[in-house]
């Protein structure tokens, strides 16, 4: 009943009613649960929400979310969120967007973000790498920080340093910063 859903998800149904914890056999490697952070590596029990379905992100993932549309042509969106989870290590995330409707895509009207990431014990980057020729209806880019092992000191965006925003999340803590769309490269340091 579990499944994984691209490289980087893994999903975990409620199948019974009135569920409140259920076991969660991981694949192989460091996950995060996205609810709460949490980082999970083996077979784990999670308790479970009613109005929310039980997934986890791989380490070193970037995950990124839009906010809901009922469908294309609805008014554009301001702003694209990024999940980005810590690793030690590298990692390759990748996310492709066109207009959603006709074929200009085949004219190269697209864009696929291409994101690296790469992490030691005090310090995370990803780089960011753009194809295509579409241009995102989205300004900002609202990036989220997960899992970072020490606390952040530093952040640095294209060489230039920008201030963050901690946010707690009961032990761990989240940091995130707003930044352009066609950024090249984030550093977080310790």
């Amino acid at each position: 009943r579990d499944f994984q859903f691209s490289d980087h998800l893994f999903v975990s149904p409620v199948i019974q009613p009135k569920v409140q914890r259920q076991l969660v056999y991981l694949p192989k490697g460091n996950w995060y649960y996205f609810w709460t952070g949490q980082p999970s590596s083996g077979e784990i029990f999670v308790n479970i929400m009613p109005e929310q379905i039980p997934f986890f992100v791989r380490e070193g993932a970037v995950l990124s979310t839009y906010p809901i549309r009922q469908y294309t042509s609805e008014k554009p969106i301001d702003e694209l969120t990024l999940y980005v989870y810590y690793k030690n290590g590298v990692e390759t995330s990748r996310l492709y967007e066109d207009a959603g409707e006709g074929y200009a895509y085949l004219d190269g009207q697209y864009c696929l973000r291409t994101w690296n990431a790469k992490g030691t014990a005090d310090s995370f980057s990803i780089q960011q790498e753009l194809n295509g020729d579409w241009l995102p209806p989205y300004e900002k880019v609202k990036i989220f920080l997960v899992g970072f092992p020490t606390y952040v000191r530093q952040c640095r965006v294209d060489n230039a340093e920008l201030p963050i925003k901690e946010i707690r999340l009961r032990d761990r803590a989240l940091y995130t910063i707003t930044v352009s769309p066609d950024f090249k490269r984030i550093t977080w340091n310790a």
